[in-house]
């Protein structure tokens, strides 16, 4: 049995002024990335991230990632300095986190809760995840909590594995991936990075 893992890299709240007809997007200050799967700099995968996307020892790059000072320069990869700009809405931006630091939120076992605080609070319509799943699709759920102290719970948003292209839009593709046992570079159209998006109950 293939173990699937669930990956969330950061969230985005979107706004509409219905005053102004416009839409906004504001970045989540987070916490609870609990792992590194990107690597970076020079030096070996396996020294650069301390897990794997998919369970079976495939990673995510960076553009600068390098095997040894003189290696041949990525042609492809996450952008230096972690800043998505969505393929679906140029106004949507995804920041990362450092890539030599935790980067993601990994989640590998069905039901397994994880916590993530905001330190920015803000009134939003919808909330955006930026999303990927490894070794097979994944469904993910979850309870945003209020500053009023009520919450909204969300349940059955499907998320692909990194290789498909359904049910969620791709936000980023074209980066490749490394094998962190032996280096070796796969590039192409995939693996892919995704947005989920919760709508947020008018009440809240």
């Amino acid at each position: 049995m293939k173990k699937i893992t669930l990956l969330l890299f950061c969230m985005m709240w979107y706004l509409h002024s219905f005053k102004l007809n416009a839409q906004t997007y504001q970045s989540l200050n987070l916490d609870g990335f609990n792992t590194d799967v990107i690597a970076n700099g020079t030096g070996t995968a396996l020294a650069s991230t301390n897990n794997d996307v998919d369970g079976v020892s495939y990673a995510f790059k960076s553009i600068d990632w390098k095997l040894t000072a003189t290696s041949t320069a990525q042609t492809t990869g996450l952008p230096v300095g972690g800043l998505i700009t969505s393929a679906n809405n140029a106004n949507l931006n995804f920041q990362l986190k450092g890539y030599s630091d935790n980067n993601v939120i990994r989640i590998s076992a069905i039901n397994t809760p994880i916590t993530s605080n905001v330190t920015n609070a803000v009134h939003a319509s919808k909330l955006i995840i930026l999303v990927t799943g490894g070794s097979g699709d994944a469904v993910m759920g979850g309870t945003i909590n209020f500053t009023d102290g009520t919450s909204q719970n969300f349940s059955n948003i499907n998320v692909q594995d990194w290789y498909n292209n359904t049910p969620l839009p791709i936000s980023f593709q074209n980066f490749g991936r490394i094998n962190k046992n032996d280096n070796i570079v796969e590039n192409g159209p995939f693996p892919a990075l995704f947005q989920a998006t919760v709508a947020i109950d008018v009440a809240n």
